[in-house]
């Protein structure tokens, strides 16, 4: 995939907006003509088309450098993600904060299913017994142990072992 910046037609103000475009390869039309398929980010940045005094063509120099940064990390994320390289970023974001997310979520379906989100929650948080939890700490041995715990050590409100939790 190609990324490239497209500076958009100058505004009323001579304001040039800024954008990424994702080029995502071409398709033959029915009537023959090759089209591209591509998709448009807007970055809210602006050059100014004609800088008339040296803050304008600062501004100019460092949002270019901006663009220029951003879309180098743009075509990094794709290609480690293509290469199923680590995207260290995301692997240290909190899975609490993402499975409370997805917990919230379901309260808006059955009853049922909220109440087993937010016991799986609280099983979860009692079995890692740390304030946070990222997802480069979740792997199989973590995953193992869990389930381990479920099997032999939760229990249920009424301090009885889980039925469900056989293995």
């Amino acid at each position: 995939m190609k990324i490239s910046i497209q500076k958009r037609e100058p505004n009323k103000n001579g304001h040039r907006a800024l954008r990424l475009v994702y080029y995502h390869g071409s398709k033959t039309g029915e009537d023959g003509v090759r089209e591209q398929k591509r998709s448009y980010k807007p970055l809210n940045l602006f050059l100014y088309d004609k800088p008339r005094n040296p803050a304008e063509r600062e501004n100019n120099k460092t949002v270019l450098l901006k663009v220029e940064a951003i879309r180098a990390k743009r075509l990094l994320e794709r290609e480690s993600s293509r290469h199923s390289l680590d995207d260290r970023s995301k692997l240290s974001a909190s899975f609490f904060d993402y499975f409370d997310q997805l917990t919230d979520e379901k309260a808006m379906g059955s009853r049922s299913n909220y109440s087993i989100w937010i016991s799986t929650r609280h099983h979860l948080r009692r079995y890692h017994g740390q304030e946070e939890l990222t997802f480069e700490e979740i792997d199989k041995d973590f995953l193992d142990g869990f389930r381990q715990n479920l099997q032999n050590i939760a229990t249920t409100k009424s301090g009885q072992k889980s039925p469900n939790c056989s293995g």
